[in-house]
This record gives structure tokens, C-alpha cells and sequence, in this order.
């Protein structure tokens, strides 16, 4: 099994791939998901959710939500967080059996808070602050580019060599590259600085055309039937 068939990407679950909370008014998950998520695991990859919050609220709503079936596993805070405010990613490599050398490799992390970018070792994180505000067409996009590539880190290096207009300041230092004539993302290494931590594989999407606004694929359901739902529902 070639490297490509087995690689792993880290879905944050609320305000990532849509709305589900209970104070949320409308609930539901970006437009066009589904087949981004059929199409990329025709491709070889295999999807898990690291969320902050409750391994059965995020269960709930990923049923509710008719994609439950496109996660082969659900980390949660205990996993992720162990008391702390910011996600680790090694226990989770452990759990799906990667070794320590192919995690950069084979994982990948996709998410739309500062809190989702690793604490523990230096993956490729995608970070899309606006995620519920498009259609997943922007991530087809970008996962069409990295998968052209071996591994994430070669797809991330590779994307990072095609940037064409150099941006470095006190707390970035990498390039800028637009794709499908205006997706504009940040490619480069991410120094510690107040909001964010430091990440030697970082992506940021960032500007959007207009075309990409979407409304919600729409999940029509109440939390009555979920025996639990914490407080620190938030990623």
C-alpha cells in the first residue's frame, strides 16, 4: 500500500465543516461536502475528526448530519486536549497505529482556530478561519493540489516552491499563491506570536471570490435525544 492510499486527514469538526451547536439558529455543513469527502477517499485518504468537545456530541451530529459514515473515528478533547486549551496529535498518530517518522507524512490537519494548529509536532495544517461562510469547493481545490504529490509534506513543499510573491514579517515567513484565479493562501513557517503557535508546515486560506458564498447544507435536528452535551463545545 503506496504512502498516498494510507494518508489521514484530521477534520476539526464546529465552524470546519459546519454548524452544529445548540445555540447554533441554523445547523448543517458546507455545500458540497459530502462528495469532497467521497472524492478524497476514492483518492486513498481516510478521514477522522480531532475536536475540543465531546466524543458523543460530535458523533450526534455527524449522524444527524447523514456523514457519520465518512469518519473512521472520533478523537476527542480527552484525547486531544488532556486539560490543556491546544490539540495533540501524536496520541492520535498512536491510535491509528503511525509511527512516529511517517506522521508528517501521512497526517494532515484541516481547521478554522489557532487552538487546532498542533502542539506537539510540526503536520501541515490547513487553518480557514471563514470555512462555513463557502462551499467546499475551495478545500477540492487545495486537496487537489497537494494530492499531486506523494505525501502531504512533499505536496505542502511543493505548493509552498509555486508561491510567487514572497511575504515575510515578525511572525511569518513563507510566500502567497492564488489558485483557481483567486484563492489567495499564506504557504510558509509560522513563528509563535500572540494568537497563534509555531508551525513549520502552515497553510492559510485566506481571501475568497465571491463565487464560493454558499448557504448551509441544512441538518434539521434538536439535541433532546443527546444524553450529553459539555460545555466547551467550540472545535
Amino acid at each position: 500500500m503506496s504512502c498516498l492510499q494510507r494518508r489521514f486527514i484530521c477534520w476539526d469538526l464546529d465552524e470546519t465543516l459546519g454548524r452544529f451547536r445548540p445555540e447554533d439558529e441554523v445547523r448543517g455543513t458546507l455545500r458540497g461536502l459530502t462528495p469532497l469527502l467521497e472524492g478524497l477517499g476514492q483518492n486513498g485518504c481516510r478521514h477522522v475528526i480531532t475536536t475540543a468537545s465531546a466524543a458523543e456530541y460530535a458523533d450526534y451530529v455527524l449522524r444527524k448530519s447523514g456523514i457519520r459514515d465518512q469518519f473512521e473515528a472520533i478523537f476527542d478533547c480527552a484525547i486531544l486536549c488532556q486539560g490543556e486549551s491546544n490539540k495533540r496529535y501524536v496520541p492520535v498518530a498512536k491510535h491509528l497505529g503511525i509511527a512516529d517518522e511517517e506522521m508528517i507524512d501521512r497526517m494532515i490537519v484541516v481547521g478554522n482556530h489557532e487552538l487546532d494548529i498542533p502542539d506537539d509536532i510540526d503536520l501541515v495544517t490547513v487553518l480557514y478561519r471563514y470555512a462555513v461562510y463557502h462551499d467546499a469547493r475551495v478545500l477540492d481545490i487545495l486537496f487537489s493540489v497537494l494530492l499531486s504529490s506523494d505525501s502531504w509534506d512533499e505536496g505542502y513543499r511543493r505548493l509552498l516552491q509555486a508561491c510567487t510573491d514572497i511575504h515575510r514579517h515578525e511572525y511569518f515567513d513563507g510566500g502567497i499563491i492564488s489558485l483557481d484565479g483567486g484563492i489567495k493562501l499564506y504557504v510558509g513557517n509560522l513563528m509563535p506570536n500572540p494568537e497563534m503557535r509555531e508551525n513549520e508546515r502552515f497553510i492559510l486560506v485566506s481571501e475568497i471570490p465571491t463565487r464560493y458564498v454558499a448557504e448551509l447544507e441544512p441538518a434539521h435536528y434538536t439535541f433532546d435525544e443527546l444524553p450529553l452535551v459539555t460545555s466547551n463545545v467550540q472545535n
